[in-house]
């Protein structure tokens, strides 16, 4: 922080600062600075897979000179599967990307991390020192590891091949695992997702849903044809 500037005399100021300070602490670790409180990282062989990572920041109450740190997010998005779903999908470049992995900190840091970095209340250079650290600390030491565990072909079908707890989450699910096997040439294992797919989650009565998924079903049952 630039001393002669002086400290930061409002709550945007210090969120400036922290971000500042953050995003240098956070590239030693190759993350990209992002929109807002939002950093990504390339990863796996290939560097086909990104680890989007967030630390939200909220301001304290007006004439407050606070900010706190709200809980941290982590995922992961394998670009070819996801770009494949939208392609097949009928969807365009700008359509919303959709989470591949999703990570929990509640699982991922330990229970005596994730207190403190609940009880961060930033209003100094001292209190910004202390959040950069503890924050480094979490990525460091468990959602960095996390994302590399992560990022490979047998991590994803091991995930993929965990059902999923909530309808619209199993569909994604079956899609992903139906491009992931066509990609890898299990087309025979891609089908079997794709017929689960089409009995279960084609018809489920909202009409904008049940058209991008059938353009989809249609899509790539007509790859799978091509090449079996």
């Amino acid at each position: 922080m630039n001393a002669a500037q002086g400290p930061p005399a409002t709550n945007a100021e210090l969120k400036r600062a922290w971000k500042k300070e953050e995003k240098a602490a956070l590239g030693e670790l190759g993350f990209r600075g992002g929109r807002g409180d939002q950093s990504t990282i390339t990863l796996g062989e290939a560097g086909d897979w990104t680890g989007h990572l967030t630390v939200p920041k909220r301001s304290g109450p007006k004439d407050t000179l606070v900010v706190f740190l709200d809980p941290i997010g982590f995922s992961l998005i394998h670009e070819p599967a996801e770009a494949m779903v939208r392609e097949l999908s009928g969807l365009g470049e700008d359509a919303p990307e959709y989470v591949t992995v999703s990570g929990d900190r509640t699982k991922v840091l330990p229970a005596e991390l994730n207190d403190e970095l609940g009880k961060v209340r930033v209003s100094d250079a001292e209190g910004i020192e202390h959040a950069v650290s503890l924050v480094t600390t979490a990525v460091r030491d468990g959602i960095l590891p996390w994302m590399e565990e992560r990022a490979g072909t047998d991590a994803l079908l091991a995930h993929l091949g965990e059902p999923a707890p909530s309808p619209g989450h199993e569909a994604r699910r079956l899609e992903r695992l139906a491009v992931v096997q066509h990609r890898l040439g299990h087309d025979d294992e891609a089908a079997e997702a794709l017929d689960a797919y089409k009995e279960k989650y084609c018809d489920t009565g909202v009409v904008s849903v049940d058209e991008q998924r059938r353009r989809f079903a249609a899509a790539l049952g007509e790859l799978l044809r091509n090449v079996r």
